[in-house]
C-alpha cells in the first residue's frame, strides 16, 4: 500500500514538472476559447477579446473556428471578453452569443480601451445564408455567407453584458496600409501613391509612399518609402504587416512585413522626418532588416513602442513554437542582452498580440491551435516574470 502511495506522489510530482507553469482556466461554459485581441486598462487589468467555440465541425475538426460558421457540424461561435488581474489569474468572462448576435463570430480585429475604461472591439460576424441562398448557392455547392463588420463595448461596471454600438468610420482610411491622427486632426498613412507608378511581378501598381492628408481631395505631401524592398511583391497579402507610430520629435516610424517576388518575407523598420522624408540617420538609410532570416514571420500587430521610445517586435518560428522577440533603440540600433533574454524565456505557440504596461514590462499573447490561449509576460530586460500567472505564464483553455 505504501508502495502505491509513494508511486501515485510520484506522478503527481511529474505530471506537475511536465505542466511547464502553467495555469489553466477552465470555466462554467466549456467552450474553446481562442484570443484575438488584447488590451490593458489604466488599472492594470488585462482584457482579452476573442472568439469561444463549442463543438467542432465534422469536415473542419478542432481549427473549425477558422473556417466555417454554418457547416455541416456541431459548432457554435460566440465574441467572449475575458478579465485578467495584473498578477495574471482569470478574474471573470463574458461572451455575446450566436443567438444575440443573429449570426456567427468570425474575427476580432481591434481592441481598445476608450476615455471611460471600457473595451470597445471591432471584428466581423458571418451571417446564416437565407432560404434562397441554400437553393442557389455558387457553382461548388457551397451556400452563400455574408460577412459584415461588427463593434462591440463592454461597460466596466462588473456584470454588465456586451452592448453593440456604432463607432464612426474615417473613410480617409480606406486602401491605407496603416495611419496615425495627427494632433491637428491630419491623417498620415502608409499606402500607394498611383501617381507614381511601379513595375512589379503583377504589372504596374503605386509606389509605396508616406502620405498626408487633411481631406481626400489632395494629399499636402507624399513621399516614397524607401525602406521598402524594390523587389517587394505587395499584391500578394501572405503575411503582410505594416504599423505606424508619430514621435512629435523624431518623426514617422514605420513597420512593414511583406513578401518578396522569390516568396521569402522580409520585415523592416523605418523612420521618416516630420516633413514625411525618409530620415538616413535612421539605422541603414533610414530602414532597419528586424527578421534574421527567412524562418521567422512577423505581423503589425507584433511591434509596440516601450516607455523610453525602444521598439519590442515579436514573431515565431515558421515551424510554430519557438518565439522570437528582439528590441530596438530609437536610432534603430539592436539591443543584444534583451533579444538574448527573451528568446531563452519561453515557448508561445503563435503570436497574435504584443501589448507593452506602463512601467515597461510586455505582454504576448499566443494562440494554442485549438488548445486554448496563452499569456506570457517579459521583464523590461526580456527576462520571464515569474510574478506573473504561474511562473510567467497563464494558460486559457475555457470559458
Amino acid at each position: 500500500m505504501r508502495t502505491i502511495l509513494l508511486g501515485a506522489l510520484a506522478l503527481l510530482l511529474l505530471a506537475g514538472c511536465l505542466g511547464g507553469g502553467e495555469e489553466t482556466q477552465a470555466g462554467s461554459g466549456g467552450r474553446t476559447f481562442t484570443v484575438g485581441e488584447m488590451a490593458i486598462r489604466p488599472d492594470g487589468r488585462i482584457l482579452l477579446a476573442g472568439l469561444a467555440t463549442r463543438g467542432q465541425h465534422t469536415e473542419h475538426g478542432y481549427n473549425a473556428e477558422y473556417d466555417e460558421c454554418h457547416g455541416e457540424g456541431t459548432a457554435t461561435r460566440d465574441f467572449a471578453v475575458v478579465h485578467v488581474s495584473p498578477a495574471g489569474r482569470v478574474l471573470e468572462s463574458h461572451s455575446l452569443s450566436e443567438h444575440e448576435l443573429d449570426a456567427c463570430a468570425v474575427e476580432v480585429t481591434s481592441a481598445e480601451i476608450d476615455t471611460e475604461g471600457a473595451l470597445v472591439f471591432q471584428g466581423y460576424v458571418r451571417e446564416p445564408p437565407s432560404l434562397g441562398d441554400r437553393l442557389f448557392g455558387d457553382d461548388d455547392g457551397d451556400p452563400e455567407e455574408h460577412e459584415r463588420w461588427y463593434a462591440a463595448r463592454f461597460d466596466p461596471e462588473p456584470g454588465r453584458r456586451l452592448d453593440a454600438e456604432d463607432i464612426q468610420h474615417d473613410d480617409r482610411i480606406d486602401y491605407t496600409y496603416a495611419w496615425v491622427t495627427l494632433p491637428d486632426g491630419d491623417l498620415v498613412a502608409v499606402e500607394e501613391d498611383y501617381r507614381r507608378q511601379r513595375l512589379g511581378p503583377h504589372g504596374y501598381s503605386g509606389t509605396m509612399s508616406l502620405m498626408r492628408w487633411e481631406t481626400r481631395d489632395s494629399p499636402l505631401w507624399s513621399h516614397p518609402v524607401r525602406a521598402i524592398s524594390p523587389k517587394a511583391d505587395l499584391l500578394d497579402e501572405e503575411g503582410e504587416g505594416w504599423a505606424l507610430f508619430y514621435d512629435a520629435r523624431r518623426g514617422f516610424y514605420g513597420f512593414a512585413h511583406y513578401a518578396l517576388a522569390s516568396g521569402e518575407p522580409e520585415v523592416v523598420l523605418f523612420r521618416h522626418r516630420l516633413d514625411g522624408r525618409p530620415d538616413p540617420a535612421f539605422g541603414d538609410r533610414s530602414r532597419v532588416l528586424v527578421s534574421p532570416d527567412a524562418r521567422w514571420s512577423f505581423g503589425s500587430k507584433f511591434v509596440v513602442r516601450a516607455p523610453g521610445g525602444d521598439f519590442v517586435v515579436a514573431g515565431e518560428a515558421i515551424d510554430y513554437g519557438r518565439l522570437i522577440v528582439r528590441r530596438f533603440t530609437p536610432d534603430g540600433k539592436p539591443v543584444e542582452r534583451f533579444d538574448r533574454a527573451a528568446a531563452a524565456a519561453i515557448q508561445c505557440g503563435y503570436v497574435v498580440d504584443l501589448e507593452v504596461q506602463a512601467d515597461g514590462k510586455l505582454l504576448i499573447a499566443c494562440g494554442r491551435r485549438g488548445r486554448g490561449s496563452a499569456l506570457v509576460r517579459l521583464l523590461p530586460s526580456g527576462h520571464l516574470d515569474r510574478s506573473f500567472g504561474r511562473k510567467g505564464r497563464l494558460v486559457v483553455r475555457r470559458v
